[in-house]
């Protein structure tokens, strides 16, 4: 009897992959969600993938972090950090124009901020887990290129973006502002379970 039990449930789980499907979404935007409030992120596109224009691309991040650091260390919270990206858009917009101008190119130049999908990315010993974001996105030219990402806030990678080591107080104000769970989600040190995989795990016992 347990085991016609046991091929019944498998044959409605099998039947029902779709579901598994979104509920492996909803598990990924459990991860995200507590994260994504309390960060605000950086993504810079390259006109395309040649070497010149990946070049250009990394200019233009170094011209806008160097106006960006210290303003955003100080901000109190990813809102506020944002509210000032905002208030300064078109500042930022000029400034990264004429780095565009000033290596010899024509391209144009488009920054906004919005929410954007991030795949799953390491800076030093944390790992966000992919998922939307709240992200400045800089699009040169055609924005056909490889991406760039870091973290405006807490300012992850100011101190070495190429290595992205991540400055420890920017570590601890990312650890003051998340529950002690969520963080230790980002730093590895807790594995996060949900009853309903473990749940169809045991069936394969």
């Amino acid at each position: 009897m347990k085991k016609t039990v046991r091929l019944l449930l498998l044959i409605l789980l099998l039947n029902n992959l779709l579901a598994l499907g979104a509920w492996e979404g909803l598990r990924q935007d459990a991860l995200v969600a507590p994260v994504a409030a309390q960060v605000l992120r950086f993504r810079v596109l390259a006109n395309s993938d040649s070497p010149e224009d990946q070049a250009l691309k990394l200019q233009v991040r170094d011209g806008l972090l160097d106006l960006l650091g210290q303003e955003l260390a100080d901000a109190a919270s990813a809102k506020e950090a944002e509210a000032f990206v905002a208030s300064h858009r078109k500042e930022l917009t000029r400034q990264a124009e004429k780095m565009v101008k000033e290596a010899g190119y024509s391209y144009p130049v488009s920054l906004t901020i919005g929410d954007f999908y991030f795949p799953e990315k390491t800076y030093g010993d944390l790992t966000f887990p992919r998922g939307t974001y709240r992200a400045l996105k800089v699009e040169l030219g055609q924005a056909r290129g490889q991406n760039w990402w870091c973290v405006l806030y807490p300012p992850l990678c100011f101190t070495d973006a190429v290595t992205a080591q991540i400055p420890p107080d920017s570590q601890q104000k990312l650890e003051s502002v998340l529950p002690e769970e969520d963080y230790q989600v980002l730093d590895g040190t807790v594995e996060v379970r949900f009853a309903l995989l473990d749940w169809l795990g045991s069936l394969f016992r």
